[in-house]
């Protein structure tokens, strides 16, 4: 089991990555930060407010302070965020997006600057002047006619943790935020229709935010979510926008970006948050166990998959995830242990898969028919309940094998 230690040590690893690849901003503002990719070749610069602004969260939660990198990092994205207010500059339409002006603001806040500062203020102001009636938030806002007025979870879900991830939960957050995590819950409760990245941006708001203060059916169905993954983090999550932002220099008014991140990142950063059900912290300790072998793996970065670029915004979830999980919240007591490794999901193998479903339920069916009129009130009550059990886990798959055309057919290429 990885300590505390461990952790800081890979993630101090992780930090020095990017104080090895920080670049200089060629244009304006004459600072040094990074681009989208950690691994860009020294003579592309490409640097801009999303890999700035990852960097600074890995520096400052690996506790480098105001280093250089650092007070670099803050220098540009203040830079940048004064030039947010021109539309011949390219900050504009990208101040507009909700989803950076979260991200940035997460990397303000953490980044050491004291919470009177002016930029911290005025990033936390523009996000909050920016929510919506239905205490949502839209995709962008430009200004008060040009907005997306229809609320959205996800960028809803991101500014919460903007707001309360690494912090002390609810306590002296705004109570926009405390508003908008309410009607998180509400939407989470009602989960038909939603993303897998939805339910998990909703479920670490939440884990986040309340904690201890969630009820029981909300704690079931993040235990569910929980369950239903297994630690996967090559598998990440893109999400799509439209935005429109005022007339640039070409008179274009409209745009898209995306954000992609991986859900079970997401969730296990609030598996480590104190409040945390059970089910939930056990699949954040198995989650940063795998990413400290990717890391291992790549050379102290972390890699979706085998050949993909080392995007910047990665780093900085993994570096929240390490961070989080060298926090001293009280693990999982020994019956959430057994809960999990009863419920979870598992991929099927040979004989889960093929054996069990092929002969458990004619061998539990035989079963009752002998033991029916033979034996014991006792016997008879335990053996209808494993037929119960049998039939309703390998029932359906029994049957549709046993048929013409069944499910192995269906699953042919043409």
């Amino acid at each position: 089991m990885l300590t505390v230690e461990d952790l800081k040590a890979a993630l101090d690893r992780l930090a020095a990555r990017f104080e090895e690849n920080i670049q200089a901003e060629a244009e304006q503002c004459k600072a040094q930060g990074w681009g989208q990719f950690l691994d860009n070749p020294k003579a592309h610069l490409q640097v801009g407010p999303y890999g700035t602004s990852a960097g600074l969260i890995v520096l400052a939660l690996a506790e480098r302070g105001q280093s250089f990198p650092v007070t670099e990092a803050q220098k540009l994205l203040g830079c940048w965020w004064a030039l947010r207010v021109d539309p011949k500059n390219q900050e504009h339409r990208l101040y507009v997006q909700t989803l950076r002006l979260a991200f940035q603001y997460m990397a303000v806040r953490l980044s050491g600057r004291n919470t009177n500062d002016p930029i911290v203020k005025e990033h936390r102001a523009a996000l909050l002047v920016q929510v919506l009636t239905s205490k949502l938030w839209g995709n962008f806002w430009t200004n008060s006619t040009k907005l997306d007025s229809t609320p959205r979870i996800f960028p809803t879900s991101m500014v919460v943790l903007s707001f309360a991830l690494m912090g002390n939960g609810a306590t002296n957050l705004d109570n926009r935020i405390l508003e908008a995590t309410d009607q998180l819950e509400s939407k989470f409760s009602l989960s038909s229709g939603l993303t897998l990245l939805e339910r998990a941006a909703i479920a670490a708001a939440l884990v986040t935010v309340k904690g201890k203060a969630l009820n029981r059916k909300t704690l079931r169905r993040i235990d569910r979510l929980a369950r239903s993954l297994n630690g996967n983090l090559n598998r990440q999550e893109t999400y799509f926008f439209d935005f429109e932002f005022l007339p640039d220099s070409k008179n274009r008014i409209y745009s898209r970006d995306y954000f992609i991140v991986s859900p079970e990142m997401l969730l296990a950063i609030a598996g480590f948050q104190s409040g945390a059900p059970g089910s939930l912290r056990l699949m954040a300790e198995r989650t940063v166990d795998v990413l400290n072998n990717n890391l291992k793996q790549n050379g102290n970065v972390y890699r979706p998959s085998e050949g993909a670029r080392i995007s910047t915004i990665d780093q900085a979830w993994a570096a929240m995830l390490i961070s989080a999980a060298a926090s001293k919240h009280e693990p999982p007591n020994k019956l959430s242990k057994i809960k999990y490794a009863l419920l979870r999901s598992r991929k099927d193998n040979w004989f889960t898969g093929k054996f069990l479903p092929a002969f458990a339920p004619p061998l539990v069916v035989a079963c009752n028919v002998v033991l029916s009129s033979a034996a014991g009130l006792t016997t008879r009550i335990v053996s209808a309940l494993a037929l119960s059990l049998v039939l309703s886990l390998y029932g359906p798959k029994y049957l549709r094998r046993l048929l013409p055309d069944g499910e192995d057919s269906s699953n042919e290429r043409p």
